[in-house]
C-alpha cells in the first residue's frame, strides 16, 4: 500500500497506535457517584450484546436486541443442525447474526451516555486516557488539584 494510502487510514483511526489514548466521558451522579464511558465502539458490547445492553441498564435495547437475535440465531442453528450443505441461505444467517452485534459495537457508548444523562448524571468532564479506570483517576486527581 503507497504511503498516502496509510496515512488516510491512521487519520480515520484504522492504524491506531496502541499506545495511543482514548477519549472517555465522564459523568456524576449527586447520590450514585461517577461513571465513565468510552466514546467510539464497544468491544464488550459487540461481543456480549444484549447481556452487555442489561448490564448497563439499556432494559429496552436489550428486550428488543432479544427478539431480533433468538429467532436470527434459532433459525441460523437449526439451518446447520439440519444438514451438512452450506448454501447460500445458511451464509445469509451467518452474516445476518453479526448485524446487531455491529450496531451494539458502534451505537452503544452512545445509548449508555444517553441513558446516564435521562437517569440524573451530568457529564463534567472529558479525559484521555488508558482506560476506564485510568480516566476515572485522571479526573479525580485534576479536580483534587484545582480544589485545593
Amino acid at each position: 500500500m503507497g504511503r498516502k494510502q496509510n496515512e488516510e487510514w491512521e487519520r480515520v483511526g484504522i492504524f491506531r497506535n496502541v499506545s495511543e489514548m482514548t477519549r472517555f466521558n465522564i459523568y456524576k451522579h449527586p447520590v450514585l457517584g461517577h461513571e465513565v464511558v468510552k466514546i467510539g465502539f464497544s468491544w464488550t458490547g459487540f461481543f456480549f450484546t444484549w447481556i452487555w445492553t442489561f448490564i448497563n441498564k439499556l432494559w429496552g435495547t436489550g428486550i428488543i436486541l432479544l427478539i431480533v437475535i433468538l429467532p436470527i440465531n434459532s433459525f441460523t442453528f437449526w439451518i446447520l443442525e439440519s444438514g451438512p450443505s452450506f448454501d447460500e441461505i445458511t451464509l445469509m444467517f451467518s452474516l445476518l447474526s453479526f448485524i446487531p452485534n455491529m450496531i451494539v459495537g458502534v451505537q452503544g457508548n452512545a445509548w449508555k451516555d444517553k441513558s446516564l444523562l435521562k437517569r440524573g448524571y451530568e457529564l463534567v468532564d472529558s479525559v484521555e486516557a488508558n482506560s476506564h479506570d485510568d480516566a476515572l483517576a485522571k479526573y479525580t486527581k485534576l479536580h483534587q488539584e484545582t480544589n485545593s
